[in-house]
């Protein structure tokens, strides 16, 4: 059976990064429907996944179609989405975002973490038959892409900001999602990175939840203050 993978319980698994797909890959056609039964199981309500996430350590994404979540950001797509070895070749603008991750959860309660992204990226990427593509996706989708495309490289939204909440789906709706929405703070222009060597949740001896920082120049992990969400 397919599980989710979370922190919690499979941190040193999520942050490893994925393999190339080599084709032929007999298994390849197994591991897209397992992403996409597991995406349209609505005791999950995911609406994109890297394989990672349950267990395929693999460069591949799914994201599934979503007539509501479509029309809340003025989407068009109206197909399910499969990127295979996806590349990032150009990025452009900057929004922003609070993200969450299905490997982000803590019982009944969630991490939501406020995330700048790019407006427009440029990528290629194969397809299932292994045929490579090239294309320019822009605004919500874009940040869906990114999001998923850091957990390929073990990267989670909450290394991408110091704006991390922990909350319960009742208040992520009442104090983030009914107050905030997908920021487009620029649409053209060169995407100006951000510090990505920020924090992420972890838990303790004694089970609190707290936070460290990474610093990835000395591949070490500095110690910060207990998580308030």
């Amino acid at each position: 059976m397919v599980r989710r993978f979370t922190v919690a319980e499979d941190y040193d698994f999520l942050r490893q990064k994925s393999a190339q797909v080599l084709f032929p890959d007999e298994q390849l056609e197994n591991d897209i429907n397992a992403l996409r039964d597991f995406c349209y199981d609505n005791n999950n309500k995911v609406y994109s996944m890297a394989a990672v996430q349950i267990g395929i350590p693999k460069r591949i994404m799914f994201i599934r179609h979503n007539q509501e979540v479509d029309a809340r950001q003025g989407d068009q797509q109206d197909v399910d989405l499969i990127y295979i070895n996806p590349q990032v070749v150009g990025r452009r603008g900057q929004t922003k975002y609070w993200e969450l991750s299905a490997s982000l959860q803590d019982g009944d309660m969630r991490f939501i973490a406020h995330v700048e992204r790019p407006y427009e990226i440029e990528i290629e990427y194969q397809d299932e038959e292994g045929l490579g593509h090239s294309k320019t996706i822009m605004g919500f989708e874009a940040t869906i892409f990114l999001h998923e495309y850091d957990l390929m490289n073990g990267i989670l939204c909450t290394d991408r900001t110091d704006e991390i909440r922990h909350m319960s789906p009742e208040q992520i709706k009442s104090e983030i999602r009914s107050q905030y929405g997908y920021d487009v703070l620029v649409e053209d222009g060169a995407y100006i990175e951000g510090e990505y060597d920020k924090y992420t949740a972890y838990y303790d001896p004694k089970g609190l939840i707290q936070l460290r920082q990474i610093d990835h120049n000395q591949n070490s992990v500095l110690p910060s203050s207990e998580f308030e969400g």
